[in-house]
């Protein structure tokens, strides 16, 4: 059984030859990845630590799937528990697959209601495995220093397991399989289709949900360290490269006729660093840490063809509009 799905179609190593990613590798805590990016499932113990760190979403990790993923995110609960259900009484096989910029969004999925209570408990993950409840604490301590900025309840680590609830009690093995024999053939099938073969979660989509209404301070706000923040310094030649291979649509750019706006999001920045690899004049840079509030990064002219003279929206470190350009290549081919 594969613990462990690596969608290809996602990866930034397999789609961006000039990006390269290895935030699964450096955080797994069993060599489940080589130095030249083979994978081997058959060391996985399902953990997530690579899936928390995957900055766009093209891993999966059985037993943590997208279903129980928008039922946490959509639980109308006054009180959250997050647990696994090693050591606690979640439906997760574990809590490594979390990180500070989930638990924020788990925090404010109820911008309209009072927040909700949130409990973590992960004291049995430094028995069962340090390299999470490392993870987990670092990402906790990231998460509460960004809510307690803007006045929101932080979220409380737990010393003991919650009590499991009655609609998520564990069966035992008798009764899981008696269970069975008593549902359709299809039910069956997709149980075991949805342990043996994990699915990657859409985290990022659904925390661009969450936080896209939530309402931040002016821009004199202190810098926090859990969404990346992309800056400018250097030439733009306003070309928008950075803005198509956003995959998260954390940088936006807009044209107006004779100039281009780009605009930054934190909230839907992953870090994956896909646009400061493509800008042709590398004036992109990603910091670690800054106000967290969707801003003009720069207006730029768009630059003045050296034909024609006008000014043109240009691909990369173009010099010449695209119209001059046509004109030249009918002038040698014909029409």
């Amino acid at each position: 059984m594969s613990f462990f799905l690596l969608d290809e179609d996602r990866c930034l190593n397999y789609n961006y030859k000039r990006t390269e990613c290895h935030n699964c590798r450096n955080i797994c805590p069993r060599q489940c990845w080589d130095e030249s990016g083979q994978a081997w499932p058959e060391r996985c113990d399902g953990c997530g630590l690579c899936q928390a760190v995957c900055p766009v979403d093209a891993i999966g990790v059985a037993g943590i799937l997208p279903a129980t993923w928008a039922s946490l995110i959509a639980d109308p609960a006054d009180t959250v528990h997050l647990s696994c259900r090693r050591k606690g009484s979640g439906p997760w096989p574990c809590l490594g697959f979390l990180n500070a910029r989930d638990l924020v969004a788990l925090a404010l999925t109820r911008p309209t209601q009072p927040p909700r209570d949130i409990f973590i408990y992960f004291a049995g993950c430094r028995q069962c495995n340090p390299a999470i409840a490392n993870h987990l604490e670092k990402e906790l301590a990231a998460a509460n220093s960004f809510l307690a900025h803007y006045g929101k309840p932080c979220i409380r680590e737990e010393m003991q397991p919650p009590p499991p609830a009655e609609e998520t009690r564990l069966l035992s093995r008798r009764s899981f399989f008696g269970s069975l024999l008593e549902t359709g053939v299809a039910t069956v099938r997709n149980v075991i289709w949805a342990e043996e073969n994990p699915v990657p979660l859409p985290k990022a989509q659904d925390r661009a949900k969450i936080l896209s209404g939530l309402k931040y301070h002016e821009p004199d706000e202190v810098s926090q360290s859990v969404f990346p923040v992309v800056g400018i310094d250097g030439e733009c030649l306003a070309c928008s490269l950075c803005a198509k291979v956003c995959p998260t649509g954390s940088l936006t750019a807009t044209d107006y006729e004779q100039r281009m706006e780009l605009r930054h999001n934190p909230l839907l920045c992953t870090g994956c660093g896909l646009c400061t690899a493509h800008c042709p004049t590398a004036c992109l840079v990603l910091a670690a840490a800054g106000p967290a509030r969707e801003h003009t990064l720069r207006v730029q002219e768009y630059p003045l063809c050296n034909e024609c003279g006008k000014p043109f929206k240009p691909a990369g470190q173009q010099l010449t509009c695209f119209d001059c350009l046509l004109k030249g290549r009918e002038s040698i081919f014909g029409p």
